[in-house]
């Protein structure tokens, strides 16, 4: 996932400053990952938040939800997650859940 990031010109960091309580972060051209994660984990986060750069950036941004832009950033994640054979338990369920999705 890393090099499909670069190959969309999506530069991925990893650190804990500007993450607050959460795992990633997408900010237009640049995802920051929380330096401790899981491979697992950190794969379904980067999935996530690489659909965020592809799908939510632009005039579509400010014409979908925040509930939908975090319901199609986690389905994103699931479906390439579930493809790969890495099982998420109820973890995509309950983030939809949050959003109200």
């Amino acid at each position: 996932m890393r090099a499909f990031a670069k190959r969309c010109g999506i530069e991925v960091e990893y650190g804990n400053r500007e993450l607050g309580s959460a795992d990633g972060v997408s900010f237009g051209g640049r995802i920051l990952l929380r330096d401790d994660l899981a491979p697992a984990v950190e794969f379904a986060v980067l999935v996530h938040e690489i659909a965020h750069e592809l799908l939510h950036r632009g005039e579509r941004r400010a014409a979908v939800s925040k509930t939908a832009r975090e319901t199609e950033a986690e389905a994103v994640a699931f479906v390439v997650s579930r493809a790969i054979g890495l099982d998420t338990n109820t973890a995509a369920a309950d983030y939809i859940k949050l959003y109200s999705g």
